[in-house]
């Protein structure tokens, strides 16, 4: 479900103030110092208007965590997967009070779950934290009927040695969309049983199209890459490489540069929930 990802465009000089006044840019906040971008129209035809620094600010507040992380973690020992739990909910918290900027535009609402049908991949680090999450929260008979759903569809799920370096990795991950096996996690009522410790990948996916254009039919909804999910991406990333147990858990991505083993909640979780499979 890629649809379109919007590139921003600077907002002209002669166009209306974001900011609401009734004066031009240029003569408004364009003064101030105030850089607008337009990431285009969402599902309300309202224009998707950022200010840069705002972005900019955020980003700074999560990849400083990042970076304190990795400066605490021993070089020959590495991070203790506690401290990797506690340092990735940190960053997830960071996340969700920064992302308001854009999530305000979105159409993205709950029990809309077509997003939830797609491959979604993710790290060690984030895999051990849901791992936990399903022991402390869910019962002995839910957490056997998550099993009944992840042994009837891993054989469906591509692996992620089919889909590293794979240059039309996106006909299989539509293949796989195709198919609209539901993510184990999505309750009855289409609502995320992990919402509270769901992968990056589902963090930092949000549409801004309206909600019928986001089904496997009609597929014309478009998203947008913004900074803070490019920070969050690469922090779960940074983290589960720094923890002693995950370390050697590495499949390098060149066109991402980024080193963590992937894999789907169905590899990882394919044995249970009382260990991640760290197989490679």
């Amino acid at each position: 479900m890629e649809g379109r990802i919007w590139i921003p465009k600077n907002v002209e000089k002669k166009e209306a103030c974001p900011c609401g006044s009734e004066k031009t840019y240029e003569k408004c906040c364009l003064k101030k110092g105030l850089k607008y971008r337009n990431y285009g129209k969402n599902h309300e035809d309202k224009n998707i208007l950022i200010e840069e620094s705002e972005c900019d600010r955020e980003y700074r507040k999560i990849t400083g965590v990042v970076l304190d992380t990795i400066n605490k973690a021993d070089m020959e020992n590495g991070l203790s997967v506690s401290y990797g739990v506690e340092s990735l909910k940190q960053l997830y918290g960071l996340y969700e009070d920064s992302i308001s900027i854009f999530s305000k535009y979105s159409s993205c609402t709950k029990g809309c779950s077509q997003c939830c049908h797609m491959y979604v991949d993710l790290t060690a680090m984030e895999a051990e934290v849901i791992r936990k999450f399903v022991i402390e929260n869910f019962t002995n008979e839910e957490i056997e009927k998550i099993m009944c759903r992840l042994e009837e569809n891993k054989d469906l799920v591509p692996d992620y040695r089919e889909l590293v370096g794979l240059e039309k990795m996106s006909d299989q991950l539509d293949s796989y969309w195709s198919k609209q096996i539901p993510c184990p996690f999505l309750n009855e009522e289409k609502e995320c049983g992990i919402y509270q410790v769901r992968p990056v990948k589902c963090r930092t996916f949000m549409a801004f199209s309206k909600e019928e254009n986001c089904t496997y039919e009609d597929n014309k909804s478009f998203r947008i890459e913004t900074p803070m999910g490019n920070g969050l991406l690469i922090g779960a990333d940074a983290i589960s490489t720094n923890v002693k147990r995950f370390k050697d858990l590495k499949a390098e991505d060149k066109k991402t540069n980024l080193l963590a083993l992937k894999k789907s909640i169905y590899h990882w979780f394919k044995d249970g929930f009382n260990n991640i499979d760290r197989s490679i």
